[in-house]
């Protein structure tokens, strides 16, 4: 799979998604260091371009560039809503922890 955006120049931004797993990055850099997750990554990464060119019309195109290094994504994600304000909107989670606050003790009081 492959995200492909167009700048405003007509130049395509294509990223290939899903090239390692994060645990396959881990593994990787752990047996071969960094540099060899990023070799395997690279490798896969012009396979999939052959394929997009020779399979879905862009034999015209030409790649310039290449992210030096792995996105690893398979980290740390956001788990409830309070969390996505706390980390977004500190301002608004707060208001809203104190909303919750307020009526969690008006049940005390």
């Amino acid at each position: 799979m492959t995200s492909i955006r167009t700048y405003p120049n007509g130049d395509l931004n294509m990223n290939p998604l899903h090239m390692l797993l994060g645990w396959e990055a881990y593994e990787l850099a752990e047996r071969l260091g960094p540099e060899g997750a990023y070799r395997e990554a690279h490798r896969r990464m012009l396979a999939h371009w052959h394929l997009l060119q020779t399979r879905f019309g862009f034999d015209d195109w030409k790649l310039v560039w290449v992210s030096p290094m792995l996105g690893v994504r398979e980290t740390h994600r956001l788990s409830t809503p309070m969390e996505v304000l706390r980390t977004i909107w500190p301002a608004l989670y707060l208001a809203e922890a104190c909303k919750s606050c307020a009526q969690l003790l008006s049940g005390c009081l």
